[in-house]
């Protein structure tokens, strides 16, 4: 039976790290998808957090990566409301020339 380490864990955290970075290098123009894409890097980063504190019987990891989720959740909302503020204000093309507030 295939037991799952650490090294499991730490492919999976890479993974998700890795398609939240390619998600924000390719969608540069669409705001919701870098939004995404950064909670995806900030996923990766807490699944390395848990699974480092699993895996060295540390409960100290695993609380600051649930702080990490609810600080994210919080980001979240508030970058979304000034999207859609945003998005309000000046029509469908929100990054257009990445130009968001300077105009």
């Amino acid at each position: 039976m295939l037991e799952i380490t650490l090294t499991h864990y730490l492919i999976l955290a890479s993974v998700v790290f890795t398609l939240g970075t390619v998600g924000v290098i390719v969608n540069r123009n669409l705001a919701l998808n870098i939004f995404i894409s950064i909670q995806l890097m900030v996923i990766g980063v807490c699944i390395n957090l848990i699974s480092f504190a699993y895996f060295k019987s540390n409960l100290e990891g695993q609380a600051f990566a649930f702080f990490i989720i609810i600080v994210m959740a919080i980001i979240s909302s508030v970058g979304l409301a000034i999207l859609i503020v945003i998005f309000r204000k000046k029509g469908r093309k929100i990054f257009e020339n990445q130009k968001l507030i300077c105009d």
